[in-house]
């Protein structure tokens, strides 16, 4: 093979290796910028608070107390290896993982095992969240474990007293 050939295929495989890079970058970068929630009403994606409550709605039959959630990472489920242990038949044994940073309560769609389902404040209705979906709560929107007639529902708010932490 002519030597000036395959200098061209290598440079061609190479610059083939780092559009597929750059593809991939643009991709990840497109899909943390596109983190779902209630897109379209006033007043959401303001930053918020390093400490969100989830507070116990009217409706929810199998939990009366708040889970205040500071910094970090929290692993939901039914077993008891998890940091939010809810003993409930309609909690998966892990459910789903939550974090706070920067100002944000945000469901990790990436290890989401069973479903949750959310409705933004002002919103008539819960909508089921996709499988690897992201989802940034804001104030007043509804969270449910599996079902929103389950009986595990809470309201999201940001702010409260780190110290009460789960």
């Amino acid at each position: 093979m002519n030597p000036m050939v395959a200098k061209l295929i290598v440079l061609a495989l190479l610059l083939a290796g780092l559009i597929l890079v750059l593809a991939a970058i643009l991709r990840r970068r497109q899909r943390v910028l596109s983190v779902g929630g209630c897109q379209g009403q006033a007043g959401r994606y303001q930053r918020q608070s390093d400490v969100w409550r989830l507070i116990p709605t009217s409706k929810n039959h199998w939990t009366r107390h708040e889970i205040v959630l500071s910094r970090g990472n929290y692993r939901v489920g039914r077993a008891q290896g998890n940091d939010i242990v809810l003993d409930c038949r309609f909690v998966s044994r892990e459910h789903a993982v939550f974090r706070v940073a920067s100002g944000w309560l945000v469901l990790l769609g990436s290890e989401l095992h069973s479903p949750i389902f959310v409705r933004c404040s002002g919103a008539s209705k819960f909508r089921k969240l996709g499988a690897s979906e992201e989802f940034r709560f804001d104030t007043g929107d509804l969270l449910s474990f599996n079902s929103p007639d389950g009986g595990m529902v809470f309201q999201v708010v940001p702010g409260g007293r780190e110290e009460g932490r789960w």
